[in-house]
């Protein structure tokens, strides 16, 4: 009978920026300001369209989200508008509710008077919340018409650090909002481990920036402070101009 040896002990070191997620782990929690506080679950978007039009925020967030196939689970989570309180208790109530990366969108530079703070005081309830528990991801989406406002806007927020956070932002397109942080989770929650945010390209839905490079100057002027990504032409290829957190 052969002798059975004893090994030493094996010590394995991991070293991954993101975790290999369980299956299904790819899912995206919208938060939404509201009159009450509900929570929603849905993993197609023809169950969407049970709750919110076409042409709403949250539904072309959905179908934005839903346009790859690989998408799993789309949740609606909404607080009291302008109560801290509800917002806290809301998402520490579905924290684990199955979603991997939470979703914030505003267009800030539209905002005034108290809504302002409101939104200001909610990015950061949401960021520094996700933070402390550290193993799940935020994505601030951030259109704007007037790009000038985006810097004192995000540094308001006092998010500045926080290694769970990311914050994305791009004009609108003719007006219009084309949900950027909704698209760019599309690609980026169902990727395989080890894809960087800074070469996620050629987003479906979304139009690069409105010039034909986007040089180091704009970044360095408007989202290298506040470590904010935008779409733009990189070398000819429309991709993020960054891939970095708030922490940077």
């Amino acid at each position: 009978m052969a002798r059975v040896q004893t090994l030493s002990p094996i010590q394995i070191v991991t070293n991954y920026e993101r975790p290999v997620l369980d299956p299904g782990m790819a899912g995206v929690m919208l938060l939404v300001a509201g009159n009450a506080e509900t929570f929603q679950s849905y993993t197609s978007i023809k169950s969407v369209i049970n709750d919110y039009q076409p042409g709403t925020a949250v539904y072309d967030q959905a179908d934005a989200y839903f346009g790859n196939a690989n998408s799993p689970l789309f949740q609606v989570l909404t607080y009291k508008q302008g109560d801290t309180t509800s917002l806290t208790n809301q998402i520490t109530k579905y924290y684990y509710a199955g979603a991997q990366y939470f979703l914030f969108h505003s267009v800030v530079d539209t905002l005034s008077g108290s809504d302002v703070t409101n939104v200001q005081t909610a990015v950061s309830t949401i960021s520094n919340f996700v933070e402390q528990q550290d193993n799940k991801e935020v994505v601030f989406d951030f259109p704007y018409s007037d790009e000038s406002k985006m810097a004192d806007f995000v540094k308001a927020t006092n998010i500045a650090g926080n290694k769970a956070t990311f914050t994305v932002a791009k004009p609108l397109v003719n007006g219009k909002d084309e949900y950027f942080g909704a698209h760019f989770l599309a690609d980026y929650a169902n990727a395989k481990l080890g894809k960087s945010a800074t070469f996620v390209n050629q987003l479906n839905g979304v139009t690069p920036q409105d010039k034909y490079e986007f040089g180091v100057s704009d970044v360095e002027k408007y989202f290298k402070p506040n470590h904010i990504a935008t779409y733009a032409y990189r070398a000819g290829t429309p991709m993020l101009t960054s891939g970095v957190t708030q922490s940077g």
